[in-house]
């Protein structure tokens, strides 16, 4: 079939030069000139003493060029960057006079606090207390947003300012927008990033405008000091919660949480597993309110408004009205806003008698957007928005470019019987929207590889054969919130409609997700390839003659794929090993290069949430370019040893996992379900003792120093795996949390080469004596893999006790010891970060 045949995109993109003609695209290009501003502040920095001076230089600017016409367009949109960068700056200003920070410190201190509740109070899974094997139906947090206004101080409080994101264990009741409250818990200011490819958590929470973020033990710590007023945000946040307990209510309670999150937005309550497999399949995006939800719900009120009656202009005005308070009772989220901004101006437009520009219009919502929040702006939600609907609307924009029949295939398809007409009806549509599903998922694909390191073709197929189920669900879901919400047994119908289409949707997911080549988890490429990416399409789209377009754009996207998988894999350097400390908090977490191209790690859990554990490692393997390891150690059987093994599993190959003759003969739990994850997924496990060798290379070898093939009487510290590294005449040594009677048996092994590095053991802990063994190995270099504890002045005295220097990856981020034959260099993360790969 020739390509002027095909419902295919890039047939498509062939819109000529005319969508992009200025007078039919005024909100584009003031779009365009919004954003240019807000990134030129973000970028550059503006001080707040420079912001009157370009002002006033804009202005006269402007006032020169209305006398001559050909500058005036381009006046008016440089005053319209100057107009939004100051916008920015403002915004992003008043963020950061917040006074609550003032009261902290990156580390977690107490805190009594008197705020204002300024959101719905999301509820999700108690990762820990399942562990615990708590009751499932007490193993919920909530989290909430506040803004501070006064801070205790000895026996008084003291007027502060600032919001702040609140997590407490136990689900929390009663509470609505605008409730005065006060609590006692425990806050931190938001941390910058430690490890190398880490995500920057104060960037994500600035776009929230929080600095700081808390923690409350239970909800009885908390006191209402008054209820709210009435507001709409108010009322807003009580349908919000009537819905949700309609959906709990009436809704099996393994996929309650599930509909919360495609009906309300509280996307918190779906379990990480569920998170996982959404991600993996490309339909993560089912958890995020978005322009899909909002047209599923536009369509469904336009059904609705028909089948009630009425003029046109009052079914136009009520599609626009359900719309907006779908969007309000959502959370307002870019993407919402953006979908809703869209309908309304389409809808407008036909109540008013004109077509509306689909660029122009998307155009509008964004600029609508910066003024409502243009902290916003740079959320990979918000790219993925409006990148997914500009490429719908050059895909679907065009007329339909099927050939017309001629009168007598008229005449002869006009005796097809109903049936056969629906059907050919039916593959065109599913044609087009594989065909649409494609190009978003090949526009989309740089940004989602480089943000979540997955690349998931499967999602071209899963989101067609997602979509009846989904909108079913939706539509069911709202149905059985608004009328559950109005009286419980109103949502029984619906409740079930919407159960069995959600469980339609899990299986599906689960189904494409165990297909074989399905998703593919990589190191993401640089961050300077996505603009060329985007750069290269948008030439290649709009300069190529027409009926090149199909073959040109894909092979321009396949040519960028090609060498984006060149620069993101990770080369070994044949003359140095490195040994990255990560800063897990308190745990241990080792990476091993070693110069012949092989990956170790030693260790890989930290204490708490096994996921948090997991994102650090996995932040800094990413940035090496590291998707295989050859081998994982694990010292012992404590949790902030081995916790981070199972979410590894899922996304790194794992050559084998090597401990002691006893590590998985443990009974724990934890410990129970890592071997669990290494058989299913094929890992050998293997044992290691004292005078193994594990490794030998040219340059390197090593060794297991403890313990003995028979295990020691005491805690599991006393059998921890104590590595001996030797690489280039230079000796690196990890005892895990190696205590008596472990220690005595080190002690009288041979005595490394001086000058080498050491890791304190058990995190620097100070209920034990290290200088015998600082003694034993005389190390120049002494690392403790800790927490804030570690990070105090007697644990640092004690690590230089022997004249070393002492690091503590919670105070200096990853440490990167890199050995060559030239001598042992060490760098740390928040003082000298070194670039990827390097």
């Amino acid at each position: 079939m020739s390509s002027q045949h095909s419902p295919s995109c890039p047939t498509r993109l062939g819109r000529e030069t005319r969508l992009l003609n200025a007078p039919r695209q005024p909100m584009l290009m003031i779009a365009v000139a919004g954003l240019i501003g807000i990134l030129a502040d973000h970028r550059l920095g503006i001080s707040s003493d420079h912001w009157p001076l370009l002002v006033a230089v804009a202005i006269a600017v402007l006032t020169i060029a209305w006398v001559c016409q050909p500058l005036r367009i381009a006046a008016i949109l440089l005053a319209t960057a100057g107009s939004f960068g100051f916008y920015h700056h403002q915004q992003l200003y008043q963020y950061e006079r917040q006074t609550l920070a003032g009261f902290l410190s990156d580390a977690w201190q107490p805190i009594w606090v008197e705020a204002i509740i300024r959101s719905p109070i999301q509820r999700r899974p108690d990762v820990l207390a399942e562990q615990r094997s708590e009751h499932p139906a007490e193993a919920w947090q909530s989290l909430m947003r506040i803004e501070v206004v006064a801070v205790r101080d000895g026996s008084s409080y003291r007027a502060a300012s600032g919001t702040a994101r609140v997590i407490v264990d136990g689900e929390v009741t009663g509470l609505l927008y605008g409730d005065r409250i006060r609590f006692a818990g425990h806050a931190q200011r938001i941390p910058a990033a430690s490890n190398p490819g880490e995500v920057d958590l104060q960037q994500a929470y600035r776009a929230r405008r929080q600095l700081v973020r808390m923690h409350v033990d239970s909800p009885a710590q908390i006191d209402v000091v008054a209820a709210g007023n009435w507001s709409l945000r108010r009322a807003i946040d009580a349908i919000g919660n009537r819905g949700q307990l309609a959906l709990t209510a009436n809704l099996k309670p393994q996929q309650a949480p599930l509909a919360e999150a495609l009906v309300l937005g509280r996307r918190e309550a779906v379990d990480r597993s569920m998170r996982d497999r959404l991600l993996e399949t490309g339909t993560i995006h089912l958890l995020a309110v978005s322009g899909l939800h909002v047209g599923i719900v536009a369509i469904a009120a336009s059904w609705l408004a028909i089948f009630l009656g009425g003029s046109r202009t009052t079914n136009l005005m009520f599609v626009i009205g359900v719309c907006l308070a779908y969007m309000l009772v959502t959370g307002a989220r870019p993407p919402v806003v953006r979908a809703a901004t869209l309908i309304s101006i389409f809808l407008i437009g036909r109540l008013i008698g004109k077509r509306s520009d689909p660029l122009n219009a998307l155009a509008s919502a964004a600029v609508l957007l910066m003024l409502i929040d243009p902290l916003s702006i740079g959320q990979i939600g918000t790219h993925l928005s409006f990148l997914a609907v500009a490429t719908i609307v050059l895909c679907s924009g065009l007329p339909d470019p099927r050939p017309q029949l001629d009168p007598l295939d008229e005449l002869l398809q006009s005796r097809w019987a109903m049936l056969l007409a629906l059907g050919q009806t039916a593959w065109q549509s599913i044609r087009q929207l594989i065909s649409i599903s494609f190009w978003i998922w090949i526009i989309g694909l740089p940004i989602v590889w480089h943000h979540f390191h997955v690349i998931t073709p499967i999602s071209v197929i899963a989101n067609v054969l997602l979509w009846i189920p989904l909108t079913v669900a939706l539509v069911s879901g709202l149905v059985t919130a608004v009328l559950g919400g109005i009286w419980l047994p109103l949502g029984e119908v619906p409740g079930e409609i919407c159960s069995r289409s959600l469980q339609i949707i899990v299986r599906l997911v689960d189904g494409l997700a165990n297909i074989d080549g399905a998703f593919f988890w990589l190191p993401s490429p640089p961050h300077w390839m996505l603009p060329v990416f985007y750069l290269a399409i948008v030439a290649t789209a709009f300069l190529i003659p027409h009926r090149y377009k199909r073959p040109a754009v894909l092979a321009c996207a396949a040519l960028w794929f090609a060498v984006a998988i060149g620069l993101a894999t990770g080369r070994a350097d044949p003359d140095r090993m490195i040994a990255t400390f990560i800063d897990v908090g308190h745990g241990t977490s080792v990476l091993l290069e070693f110069p012949n191209g092989e990956n170790w790690l030693y260790d890989a859990g930290r204490l708490g949430d096994p996921a948090f554990a997991r994102w650090p490692i996995e932040a800094v393997l990413w940035s090496e370019g590291i998707r295989h390891l050859d081998g994982l150690i694990v010292s012992h059987a404590d949790s902030d040893h081995y916790n981070a093994i199972a979410g590894l599993a899922e996304r790194f190959s794992i050559a084998r996992v090597v401990g002691s003759h006893e590590l998985f003969e443990d009974k724990q739990q934890g410990i129970a379900e890592v071997g669990r994850v290494l058989k299913a997924k094929g890992i050998p496990i293997e044992s290691l003792a004292a005078g193994d060798l594990l490794l030998q290379q040219p340059n390197c070898r090593v060794t297991a120093l403890h313990p003995p093939a028979k295990h020691l009487p005491g805690k599991d510290n006393a059998n921890s795996i104590v590595l001996r590294i030797d690489c280039f005449d230079r000796t690196i040594v990890l005892p895990g949390d190696l205590e008596q009677p472990g220690t005595a048996m080190l002690l009288i092994q041979a005595r490394p080469r001086p000058g080498g590095v050491l890791m304190a053991p058990h995190h620097g802990s100070l209920s034990q004596d290290i200088f015998p063994i600082l003694q034993w190995a005389d190390p120049s270099v002494v690392i403790a893999s800790g927490g804030k504890r570690a990070a105090g002045p007697r644990v640092r005295k004690m690590l230089t006790e022997t004249g070393a220097q002492g690091f503590v990856t919670h105070r200096d981020g990853a440490i990167r010891v890199s050995i060559a034959r030239d001598g042992i260099v060490v760098r740390t993360w928040r003082q000298s970060p070194w670039p990827k790969g390097g």
